[in-house]
């Protein structure tokens, strides 16, 4: 959950941060849209297989890690086209977690109540997702854009300390 709300702040936030800041055009824009849309299924079956083969707790753990290297390359790119394939990439890198944390949540669930718990995950990240951009928003407007980016980064990170003990053990 936590990773879902630093992942969030960025992407409900970032056509205005490519217009503006990067200096992308709409032709730029949607490629990297395209690109990420396309990267998203690399890192579900990514995330998938990696769970299956080194645990579900070590990619969660793997995925925020990498989360927070990206992050910080993308609050640095200037040139558009870097900018493109560095959000491709992080677009990757966010989904990785996905099929793992999905899995680990239905393994820790008891085995009547796994639906509503799948629900509730569903519906917490939609919070977090319509709560999110507003958040962006008044960081940009209060201590300038970059800042989303470190934003998310320390909260990656907080999320990866809270975890990693847990999750690494778990499998």
């Amino acid at each position: 959950m936590i990773y879902t709300i630093g992942t969030e702040m960025v992407v409900g936030i970032l056509p205005l941060y490519a217009a503006t800041i990067i200096g992308m055009g709409p032709l730029t824009l949607g490629f990297m849209f395209s690109a990420a849309n396309i990267a998203t299924l690399v890192g579900y079956l990514l995330g998938g297989f990696a769970s299956d083969l080194i645990g579900r707790g070590k990619v969660i753990a793997l995925s925020l890690l990498l989360n927070v290297l990206i992050l910080f390359s993308l609050s640095m790119a200037k040139d558009p086209y870097a900018f493109l394939a560095l959000w491709a990439l992080a677009s990757m890198i966010f989904l990785m977690h996905e099929a793992p944390e999905t899995s680990y949540v239905a393994k820790k669930s008891p085995e009547d109540l796994r639906g509503s718990a799948m629900g509730l995950l569903g519906t917490s990240t939609g919070l977090v997702s319509w709560i999110s951009p507003g958040i962006s928003t008044v960081l940009w407007t209060s201590l300038g854009p970059a800042v989303i980016f470190y934003v998310m980064i320390i909260v990656s990170a907080f999320g990866l300390l809270l975890i990693i003990k847990s999750v690494w053990s778990y499998k």
